[in-house]
């Protein structure tokens, strides 16, 4: 069995538990995680282990507003590992920057608005910010059109470009600029299918050439 290895915050909030389960549950499907049962823990998971690393993050509640936020990565052989160490740093840099926002969307302050309902009374509201991934939906539009550009000349930037920037948009069409990832999305499937055919006219050339050689 591997060994186990997580980050761990733990902070005190004056919110009840609802209010942490809301803002979590958000976040996490936002930024792409499922909530899974892992070894009898429902963590949330996000990436295969192929394409994408594994990763797990969990938040838990416990009485007078005590919260634990736990993050770890599954290593190649099963064991957990935290978030320092040179070993897949990108992701572990990635995930850090992630828990840091979870940690500061738990801890804010809430205020309240006043509504008026249908029948002219007021009724005062929470008002809770939410976690909107407006800078993913920015990188998909830049990925996009840079690996446009690129995959032509150099076919593997363009392709993998186009990837980031799929999955870049996926999640900024959770956001308040849903149209910047929508535009975002399409430039990066154009990327990836430019990619592709400088890869069969880059083959088609280097396969006429060498025929050439032989004629």
């Amino acid at each position: 069995m591997g060994k186990k290895r997580r980050f761990v915050a733990e902070f005190q909030i004056n919110q009840p538990e609802n209010f942490v389960a809301f803002i979590a549950n958000d976040y996490f499907a936002k930024e792409g995680f499922k909530l899974v049962d892992y070894k009898g823990e429902a963590v949330w998971k996000r990436g295969d282990g192929f394409w994408v690393a594994r990763q797990y993050m969990k938040v838990t509640y416990a009485a007078g507003g005590a919260v634990r936020v736990e993050a770890f990565m599954r290593g190649m052989f099963g064991g957990e590992m935290d978030l320092d160490g040179v070993y897949g740093w990108a992701v572990k840099a990635k995930m850090k920057k992630e828990v840091e926002t979870l940690i500061s969307l738990l801890c804010q302050q809430t205020g309240t608005s006043v509504q008026t309902m249908a029948d002219g009374t007021t009724v005062a509201a929470p008002v809770v910010a939410v976690h909107n991934p407006v800078g993913q939906a920015n990188a998909s539009l830049a990925l996009g059109i840079i690996g446009c550009s690129a995959g032509w000349f150099v076919p593997f930037v363009g392709l993998s470009l186009g990837i980031v920037g799929i999955i870049s948009a996926s999640k900024g069409r959770k956001s308040t600029s849903k149209g910047v990832a929508t535009v975002g999305m399409v430039f990066s499937i154009i990327s990836i299918v430019v990619a592709a055919i400088a890869y069969i006219v880059n083959f088609i050339y280097s396969y006429a050439m060498f025929s050439g050689m032989y004629y």
